[in-house]
């Protein structure tokens, strides 16, 4: 069993479904699905495992692993610590926190949970950045 199956069992339905959907008319979901269909996790066996680096670049800043926390809204509904406590589980792993414009906690109170992690613990800086996106699918001008 996935993690999916087991939110679903545990979660509220409306809960699951704002969770397990995508936005608008999902077309980016598609994209992303349709973009990791072409390739396949091949494991390897018997692999000196001792010296792994699963660092990465995105945007400039090195992070530990290629995993970044996406921008999702409403992070109360699902635990207390809202945002906040996401933004410090990436931080203390190495990775980067987007925050949604839909948040359920303020941005000055985001980069506050995170200036009180120590620096040896805090491994990603607290930067910001805005991003205006145009609606343009069909290869033309306009949005």
């Amino acid at each position: 069993m996935d993690f999916r199956d087991l939110a679903e069992k545990r979660l509220p339905a409306p809960m699951f479904h704002y969770i397990d959907g995508a936005a608008e008319d999902e077309w980016t979901y598609r994209q992303n699905t349709s973009a990791f269909e072409q390739f396949e996790l091949v494991p390897r066996f018997l692999v000196d495992v001792d010296k792994i680096d699963t660092s990465t670049t995105v945007l400039g800043q090195k992070i530990d692993w290629p995993f970044i926390c996406s921008p999702t809204g409403y992070h109360r509904l699902f635990h207390p610590d809202g945002e906040g406590g996401a933004a410090r589980a990436a931080a203390r792993t190495g990775t980067i926190f987007c925050l949604s414009t839909i948040s359920t906690t303020l941005i000055e109170d985001v980069a506050l949970s995170l200036i009180h992690i120590s620096e040896p613990t805090r491994r990603t800086p607290i930067s910001y950045a805005g991003f205006c996106l145009k609606k343009n699918r069909g290869g033309g001008g306009g949005g």
